[in-house]
């Protein structure tokens, strides 16, 4: 992974989210939560698809936003907190005064941004038509 975030930010201060969408992937969640752990004394995890909000990690930390505390949230890339609703996530954060940081500010075109979207939509209700 290459990141590109050159702000600062706390240890103490910041909360790191690491989220991967299945048990097989536990060597890339570790990867993501010992990287994650340079920016935070506190790592979330969770393993769920980016459509699924019912995560028990994004699910505390939400809960602990609307709750007024003021979180810093660090996470890898946007889609680690979720695929579709990112901005209701980070509203819900920034509103008692929270942020949310990612590390990986690399953006893709619109295009690329939606097929990789329109895929994972696919992938998942594949799964679950499935049974996989």
């Amino acid at each position: 992974m290459a990141f590109s975030f050159t702000g600062q930010l706390t240890k103490q201060t910041a909360v790191a989210y690491a989220r991967v969408s299945s048990k097989g992937q536990k060597p890339d969640l570790e990867r993501q939560v010992e990287y994650l752990s340079e920016y935070a004394s506190e790592v979330v995890r969770d393993v769920g698809n980016g459509l699924n909000y019912k995560r028990k990690g994004l699910r505390a930390f939400l809960e602990r936003a609307v709750c007024g505390e003021r979180l810093k949230i660090v996470v890898a890339s946007r889609d680690r907190i979720a695929r579709f609703g990112w901005e209701l996530v980070d509203f819900i954060v920034q509103k008692p005064g929270g942020e949310i940081v990612v590390l990986d500010q690399r953006v893709g075109s619109a295009e690329e941004e939606l097929t990789q979207d329109l895929l994972h939509i696919l992938h998942v209700f594949s799964c679950r038509m499935y049974g996989r």
